[in-house]
């Protein structure tokens, strides 16, 4: 398991694993922002940031997009000003706090009627701030739950590489695909070994486009480029190619990866991501971004200690609540072998929650062709293990 930081080798705590938090924007002319007492950069559990920007002047369409709460200041006497608030509300489904000089019950009534979620008084003071943040919480919480993704994300990570990670989720997504193509509902895999990534190949075939395409679109990217981007297997998964040069492992960022993940789980109601091997802070991010983690490792001495390593990681990271289960691959059903699932477990000082039979002819011959293990041999020990995982999946989700 290789490390990657900015940082790095030696400063692990200083990983930044993003998890989505509110941003509140406070957009304030030069003389409120001077008269304004110190604010700090979090209130109420809200990231903050200042802007300087005249009262009339149009809020910056950016700024709009990437806060979650907008505190702006209006002059009652400049037609403008109030009519920028209107606009705004209407515009958009963010709260906006009006801060006003000289504040009456009156002018809170008029900015109320305008559209303000709540009214301050000018100069802001830390703590008016916070009551109003919190005050406005609710509509913001409810606003979140109506444009939330409804999709499902499921990590797969590798205890190390080589233990067949890939090759069992593309099998499982397709299967899993298959299974929920019946009830009307879409599966879509990406591939986010940017360095490695081979599940197409798996797969049967390398799209044109892909991950990378998805990642130099930026804030340009939706629902309609997402599904441009996607291939379909015979099973009906949709699935999106690894980039097809290896790319350096900070080419990616956290928001990039955040932004694909959602934009995914609102077009699809079950996303499977393959993570690389190297831990950096946008694949930690997208772990935690997950609903559900499978770890996939194998009876080896080398696989169970770089399991138990990737799970003191994600005790150190804190994301011990990330629902996380273990998935034992390869194993033998042999009577004698130098490891058992008893050892696995000791080792690991967590349960093996699913296993899957060793049957590397079958999905040797399965993978070069590109279909699900079940066309090549139904009646395998692994494709039984593959579809009892499925459906512990299915459950584990709240699928169905």
């Amino acid at each position: 398991m290789t490390i990657m930081t900015k940082a790095g080798m030696d400063e692990l705590p200083k990983w930044r694993t993003l998890r989505r938090s509110a941003a509140a924007e406070i957009l304030l002319s030069a003389d409120a922002m001077a008269r304004s007492g110190v604010i700090g950069r979090e209130l109420a559990g809200f990231d903050l940031r200042m802007t300087m920007l005249d009262t009339a002047a149009p809020v910056p369409a950016e700024i709009v997009r990437d806060a979650q709460l907008l505190v702006l200041e209006v002059r009652r006497d400049q037609p403008a000003s109030v009519e920028r608030l209107k606009t705004l509300v209407k515009a958009s489904d963010r709260p906006v706090v009006a801060a006003v000089d000289n504040l009456c019950i009156e002018g809170a009534r008029e900015l109320l009627r305008a559209g303000a979620s709540d009214v301050l008084p000018l100069p802001l003071t830390a703590a008016e701030v916070e009551a109003a943040l919190d005050r406005v919480r609710g509509d913001l919480e409810s606003a979140a739950r109506r444009h939330a993704p409804k999709g499902r994300i499921v990590a797969v990570v590798k205890s190390v590489g080589g233990v067949g990670a890939t090759a069992l989720l593309t099998q499982l997504a397709c299967l899993y695909a298959t299974e929920e193509g019946k009830a009307g509902r879409e599966v879509c895999l990406i591939d986010l070994d940017i360095q490695f990534g081979s599940a197409a190949l798996y797969l049967g075939a390398l799209p044109k486009l892909g991950l990378k395409d998805l990642i130099e679109a930026g804030g340009r990217a939706d629902g309609a480029l997402l599904r441009a981007t996607t291939a379909r297997h015979a099973s009906g998964l949709h699935y999106v190619a690894a980039p097809p040069d290896v790319l350096p492992l900070d080419a990616v960022d956290p928001d990039q990866v955040m932004a694909i993940l959602d934009l995914a789980a609102r077009e699809f109601g079950t996303v499977f991501i393959d993570l690389p091997t190297n831990w950096t802070d946008w694949s930690l991010s997208a772990l935690a971004r997950a609903d559900l983690v499978l770890l996939v490792a194998e009876l080896s001495v080398a696989s169970l200690h770089q399991a138990r390593r990737q799970l003191d990681l994600v005790h150190q990271q804190n994301l011990e609540d990330l629902p996380l289960h273990i998935v034992m691959n390869r194993v033998e059903r042999r009577l004698f072998q130098p490891l058992d699932l008893k050892d696995a477990e000791r080792t690991l000082a967590a349960p093996v929650a699913y296993v899957v039979a060793n049957d590397s002819g079958t999905m040797r011959t399965a993978l070069d062709q590109g279909v699900p293990l079940s066309e090549i041999n139904s009646r395998s020990r692994a494709s039984r293990d593959l579809a009892v995982l499925a459906d512990g999946i299915r459950t584990l989700v709240g699928a169905g």
